[in-house]
């Protein structure tokens, strides 16, 4: 499918609040890697391009085993190990960029650069980069330092892609406003959201950022709507909201554009059996399509990332609702003529 019509279909869904289909979607089939996924870790995949997916796990084997990041080629179905890695993992990736790490000892090994460019660098107790002063910025995977923001006295902003500008919420008395600044010597713009945004993302394949009410991990109401906001610096805001259902019985851990409509994650889970154990309940990975929302893969998920092209979502996710059980990384194809 051609990337200018993805572009424009998706255009048109946000302008009508996506009351209507983007062509070419359908959501059906989907795969598991047979891997096992980082339970409790949020980022843990990251898609290279659109038919090479990078995760993070500790193999087919073990759960307890050596972590390493892997490469699932869809195109061939074939997954291959890029990096040994260790206790803590995680990784950042954007652009080309990466940044992955882990823990060994009381030290911290940290690879970065262009994706198969990268230089280690090891951080010894005490020597962190948040002991540091910096943060890391998901978005570009840099890190900057709080001191360096353009933030006032009423506003405290976070860096967005570069050249881009900065988001930012306000104080007392605005602590209930969110702020667009297109650059340090412009003025800050009050973004016309009802309530405040504070988590922020973005999609490659929306080519726009997702901000939405926080904090993420408060139970819902499955009788309330979750709303949010794709934002296309400097001025263009839609709101789109998740209507109610079962899964609003838990919290929407992730949302994101994807083909065809919205892409969700929720942590409803379902009552325990009768041995106590939870059960999955509406949880898991859902689509959006013209306010009806489709499970497309039931559990309890920790992670989601969308292709740049929208047709696949891959997700780390525990087949039920309870602690302990291993989660598998695996992906749904929305687009006609990509499963295999």
């Amino acid at each position: 499918m051609p990337r200018d019509f993805v572009t424009a279909c998706v255009s048109i869904c946000w302008s009508l609040a996506l009351s209507l289909i983007c062509g070419g979607a359908v959501a059906g089939a989907t795969r598991d890697s047979g891997y096992y996924g980082e339970s409790l870790a949020q980022y843990t995949t990251a898609w290279i391009d659109d038919k090479r997916l990078l995760f993070i796990s500790s193999g087919r084997d073990s759960v307890t085993a050596k972590r390493a990041l892997y490469i699932w080629n869809l195109e061939v179905d074939a997954i291959t190990k890029y990096a040994e890695l260790g206790q803590s993992a995680g990784m950042c990736f954007a652009e080309g960029f990466i940044r992955y790490w882990y823990a060994r000892d009381v030290s911290i090994i940290e690879r970065a650069g262009r994706f198969g460019e990268e230089k280690e660098q090891v951080f010894n107790a005490g020597d962190w980069p948040a002991k540091k002063g910096l943060r890391l910025n998901r978005l570009t995977c840099r890190y900057f330092r709080d001191g360096d923001l353009p933030n006032t006295e009423t506003i405290v902003f976070r860096p967005l892609r570069e050249g881009d500008g900065y988001v930012g919420n306000g104080v007392a008395p605005k602590s209930n406003e969110t702020f667009f600044l297109p650059n340090e010597s412009a003025q800050a713009v009050g973004l016309k959201s009802p309530t405040r945004a504070v988590e922020l993302a973005y999609s490659v394949y929306g080519r726009a950022y997702v901000l939405r009410e926080a904090p993420a991990i408060i139970v819902r109401s499955k009788e309330t709507s979750v709303r949010f906001w794709v934002f296309r610096p400097p001025n263009d805001l839609h709101s789109v909201s998740i209507p109610p259902g079962p899964w609003l019985g838990g919290s929407i851990a992730a949302v994101e554009p994807a083909a065809g409509g919205i892409a969700f994650t929720s942590h409803a889970s379902g009552k325990p059996d009768k041995d106590g154990r939870p059960t999955t309940g509406a949880g898991g990975l859902y689509l959006l399509i013209n306010r009806e929302a489709k499970r497309l893969i039931p559990g309890y998920p920790f992670g989601m990332s969308v292709s740049p092209n929208g047709c696949e979502v891959a997700v780390n996710i525990v087949p039920r609702a309870a602690a302990g059980l291993p989660s598998t990384i695996r992906i749904a194809h929305l687009c006609i003529g990509q499963s295999k």
